[in-house]
């Protein structure tokens, strides 16, 4: 009878309605946060923009300026406008005013006009036109009177004449015995770049000290403010006639909350870029319509992660079917397989199956022991690699420092034997013999790691214990520049423990510190302890650049370090020596600045 293999199975209906919901789900959520993401790029994007139109806009206006500021200075040194001040005749003005009409038209000036000392338009650029300046009163105005007595001014006003808005730029002139004659006034207007910003998608506006918008792109909002004028300081600008009649209300704008940069202005938001105008106090602002930049980055961002997430459903699917498929094949062939075996059974003698199995079970049971044995044996040697890499790397960052300066010590001892100067080599030698006694010690703590031997607790002098670690470092520090404060230790205090393990801390703290003083000109280190009640604090801090946020999240974890060689153990070894101490070793955070870390300890009574 042949045999019949069962259908493959099929996806069923539900199945693939919860697929089909799956992708919408995430499509859905790739939609959002792409529009999230969308909208931080187009912020950065536009504020960029802002703050680079900002900057451009304000070079042009201060170039524009600076043409200008020279004009008030070379025209003061003609000796024709002193000779008319000092006989304004007819002839003589006559022939000033030709001149004076020539010069808007090559320089760009509004108007050029001369007054004398009582303010009065003698002489004016504009002097056949309906509004002329010549024959005016201007002595009220703040651009006569601070020119008359510091000898220029900058003054922005309305015109009283032409109604028209512009930059007064006086100078005094003086006789030749530097006795005030008069004031030469040079008017800027600025519709030319009123003009040119009105052509441009961007919004511009200067303003003053006050907030007072001056000029700008929009018409409608000079003389409006962008902070609020008291009711007497708007009387008094009134009185000035400075702003004219202007009213000086406030211009409707609001910072947007939770995005700095952006502003709404008549409901129109804005990215919000300021540059400062240089000798004037004013201020340039550029406003730059976030809403097309916006829709433009959130449809790129948006368009580009569906299309990944397409790609990355389209790959899933593929994946699926063919695991699917696979898993069909692989459950077709065991069928097969099982039934072959099954035929092959019902024709063997029952012994030779029940032998053959027997034998099968007996291997399959060894090879299982025998793998279980291989396999214990390798974790027992990961673990003993794993701790030896450990002691490896302490000993590697432990004795660094006394290495260093046996190497330096040496190397003296050497130079000052052939200085002839046995006594100080000798020194030298000694050092050297107390810096091995060092490393002895610490590779003898390191080397008891494993078996955690009993530790000494005797009472151990701090001053002593730093004097001991600064032999190793004081070199160092000196190399750096970095100045040493050790003052504030007293020399009675004792803290209970073992000393070798207290320098052991000490100098990892120490080390960094150098460490982050590296490269600066000022480097300071101060170590200094006190006792209070039964406890001992010993505290190290510098005015390097202090911890990041990073490396406090990971200060105390082994083998985490900003330091290119570093192994990221000291802190770790020194934080657990302090405990085993009775101890404790944090970091905190100083209020100047840089870094400190605390040491507390026990107080160990004097004997």
């Amino acid at each position: 009878m042949p045999t019949r293999f069962p259908p493959p199975p099929r996806v069923s209906r539900r199945g693939a309605w919860l697929l089909f919901a799956l992708a919408v789900i995430v499509l859905a959520l790739t939609w959002t946060s792409a529009g999230r993401v969308g909208s931080v790029t187009a912020h950065e994007r536009v504020v960029a923009q802002a703050q680079a139109v900002a900057q451009g806009q304000a070079q042009l206006l201060e170039s524009e300026l600076n043409k200008f500021r020279t004009l008030p200075f070379v025209l003061a040194q003609d000796r024709q406008l002193r000779d008319v001040l000092r006989q304004p005749t007819g002839a003589a003005l006559a022939t000033l005013n030709a001149k004076l009409e020539g010069l808007p038209a090559g320089t760009g000036a509004s108007v050029v006009y001369l007054l004398n000392q009582d303010g009065l338009a003698i002489a004016a650029s504009n002097w056949r036109t309906p509004t002329s300046f010549a024959g005016v009163h201007y002595g009220f105005r703040p651009y006569f009177k601070d020119a008359w007595q510091h000898g220029t001014a900058d003054y922005f006003a309305l015109g009283t004449a032409s109604r028209l808005p512009g930059l007064y730029q006086s100078r005094r002139i003086d006789d030749d015995d530097g006795q005030p004659l008069g004031v030469l006034v040079v008017k800027v207007e600025f519709h030319g770049m009123e003009t040119i910003w009105r052509k441009l998608p961007q919004r511009y506006l200067v303003h003053d000290e006050e907030g007072i918008i001056l000029f700008g792109s929009q018409a409608d909002w000079r003389f409006l403010t962008l902070s609020p004028v008291t009711a007497e300081r708007a009387r008094v600008l009134r009185d000035s006639l400075q702003f004219g009649d202007a009213p000086l209300t406030l211009l409707p704008w609001r910072q947007v909350t939770g995005t700095p940069g952006e502003v709404v202005i008549q409901g129109t938001r804005y990215a919000e870029a300021r540059q400062a105008i240089t000798g004037l106090g004013w201020t340039l602002r550029a406003l730059v319509p976030v809403a097309p930049v916006y829709a433009e980055e959130i449809a790129e961002t948006r368009q580009a992660s569906l299309l990944a997430c397409l790609l990355a459903l389209a790959v899933a699917a593929t994946w699926l079917l063919y695991r699917r498929r696979r898993q069909d094949e692989l459950a077709l062939q065991k069928r097969q397989r099982a039934t072959l075996e099954a035929l092959v059974q019902a024709r063997t003698e029952a012994l030779r199956d029940s032998n053959a199995q027997l034998t099968t079970e007996m291997a399959d049971r060894q090879r299982t022991q025998a793998r279980a044995r291989a396999l214990q044996a390798e974790l027992e040697q990961a673990n003993k690699l794993s701790l030896l890499g450990q002691i490896s790397a302490g000993v590697a960052h432990e004795i660094n420092q006394p290495l260093a300066a046996i190497r330096t010590y040496a190397e003296n001892a050497g130079e000052l034997l052939r200085q002839q100067r046995p006594e100080s080599a000798g020194q030298a030698l000694d050092t050297i013999v107390s810096l091995t006694e060092r490393i002895g010690h610490i590779t003898g703590e390191l080397r008891g790691f494993a078996r955690k031997p009993l530790a000494r607790d005797d009472a151990v002098r701090v001053r002593d214990a730093v004097d001991g670690a600064l032999l190793l470092l004081a070199p160092r520090a000196r190399q750096l520049g970095v100045r040493l404060h050790t003052s504030d230790i007293p020399d009675d205090l004792l803290a209970q423990g073992e000393r070798v393990r207290l320098e052991q801390i000490l100098v990892n703290l120490l080390q960094n510190a150098l460490d982050a003083l590296a490269g600066r000109d000022d480097g300071f280190l101060r170590v200094r302890a006190w006792a209070a009640d039964t406890r001992l604090y010993i505290e190290i801090s510098d005015n390097g650049p202090g911890l990041s946020a990073t490396a406090r999240a990971t200060l105390f974890t082994p083998f985490s370090s900003e330091r290119p060689a570093g192994l990221g153990l000291g802190l770790v070894i020194s934080r657990d020596i302090a405990r085993e101490l009775g101890g404790e070793l944090d970091a905190v955070t100083p209020r100047d600045g840089g870094a400190t870390f605390l040491l507390q300890l026990r107080k160990a009574d004097a004997a």
